[in-house]
């Protein structure tokens, strides 16, 4: 962790990741075989490309099919950041069938694997805009707003801001730990998916992947001759 650059919030002035995924990956490898195994399927699960989706029908189906690997995850407060990014997901997810005019529509299966509270609570007060549970999740009424008018982008801003947020939260009282690794990682994923959504700063940070790797080619090549 001391070897780690720190990271900028996603939505500040020149904001980009301080550290490449090459040079991430290479400290990585500094964790045990076990360890990294669990960062690796963490990262996939809850990767901002993942999780930044508009479709309703495939989050729902996304979060039933991997609940089982979000059970499996260890220690337990990795599964538990899992667990509270696919509560936020299907939340949003039962707000795009209703901005479609849908009714509730959830997998069944999906009753025993944790979402009955959410789903109960979703069903009873499904013409509520925020489905009565503002008060765990502020700020619904304002997201629901958004689906409604079609504000994607605004929505992704938001989803950002409260993923970096909950990350923070986890990340409380971890300094130099794995938790403190794993959120770092997952907060590098934020800042990376960002700034490939924005053309001009994803031409320039490609530019720039270029020239490191070229740099790193004509490296090599010297230190074989």
């Amino acid at each position: 962790m001391t070897s780690l650059p720190l990271l900028e919030w996603p939505l500040a002035p020149k904001a980009r990741p301080p550290i490449s995924r090459l040079n991430l990956t290479r400290r990585l490898a500094l964790v045990g075989s076990e360890e990294r195994g669990a960062l690796k399927e963490l990262e996939t699960l809850l990767s901002w490309r993942q999780w930044s989706r508009h479709d309703a029908e495939s989050d729902w189906l996304y979060i039933e099919e991997n609940q089982r690997r979000i059970e499996k995850l260890r220690p337990a407060v990795l599964k538990n950041i899992a667990e509270q990014f696919a509560v936020i997901r299907g939340i949003i997810a039962a707000m795009r069938l209703r901005a479609r005019g849908q009714s509730p529509s959830f997998p069944i299966s999906m009753a025993a694997k944790g979402y009955t509270q959410w789903m109960m609570m979703i069903r009873r007060n499904w013409h509520e805009k925020d489905f009565y549970l503002g008060g765990l999740f502020p700020e619904l009424v304002q997201v629901d707003e958004m689906i409604t008018a079609g504000e994607a982008l605004a929505l992704e801003r938001w989803l950002l801001r409260y993923h970096w947020n909950l990350l923070d939260r986890f990340n409380a009282g971890h300094y130099f730990d794995f938790v403190a690794l794993a959120v770092y990682l997952l907060k590098w994923e934020l800042i990376d998916g960002w700034l490939a959504n924005n053309q001009s700063v994803a031409q320039k940070r490609f530019q720039l992947l270029v020239e490191q790797a070229t740099t790193q080619t004509i490296e090599r090549i010297k230190a074989d001759d």
